[in-house]
C-alpha cells in the first residue's frame, strides 16, 4: 500500500525508509511501497491520511512499485490540500461515479506530486 499524509494541525514524528523528521502544519510525505515506515503524533495533531493500493493508479502503478522517491517530505504542500479535500470527499461515497471521481483526483495528486511543469 501507499499513504500520503497531510498535516493540517500539530505534529507528527515521521521516519521513511530510515529518514526522520518531524512534520509540522502544511507539509506532507509519501509512502512507497514496501518502504518501512511509522510516525509517532506526540501531540494534538490533525492530519489527512490516504492509504490506498498503488494498483487504483492506473498509468502510474508500475513506477510506483518499483520506484521509491529521493526526498518523501514536501514542504509547503498547502497546495495540495484542495486535491486532498476532493479525494477524501469522492471517497467517503460508495458508488462506482464517485469513487471513480477520487481516483481521477488521486492521479492527479501524484502527477502533481512528481511531475512539475
Amino acid at each position: 500500500h501507499m499513504e500520503i499524509i497531510y498535516i493540517i494541525s500539530g505534529s507528527i514524528n515521521m521516519t521513511i525508509d530510515g529518514s526522520s523528521r518531524t512534520l509540522l502544519p502544511g507539509e506532507m510525505c509519501i509512502t512507497f511501497p514496501y518502504l518501512i515506515h511509522c510516525y509517532e503524533n506526540s501531540t494534538d495533531a490533525e492530519a489527512i491520511i490516504l492509504l490506498f493500493d498503488p494498483s487504483i493508479t492506473d498509468l502510474f502503478e508500475k513506477k510506483l512499485l518499483s520506484h521509491k522517491p529521493v526526498n518523501p517530505y514536501i514542504n509547503e504542500a498547502s497546495s495540495f490540500l484542495p486535491l486532498l479535500e476532493k479525494i477524501m470527499y469522492y471517497s467517503s461515497h460508495n458508488d462506482a461515479d464517485h469513487l471513480k471521481m477520487a481516483n481521477i483526483y488521486l492521479i492527479a495528486l501524484i502527477e502533481k506530486m512528481f511531475w512539475k511543469d
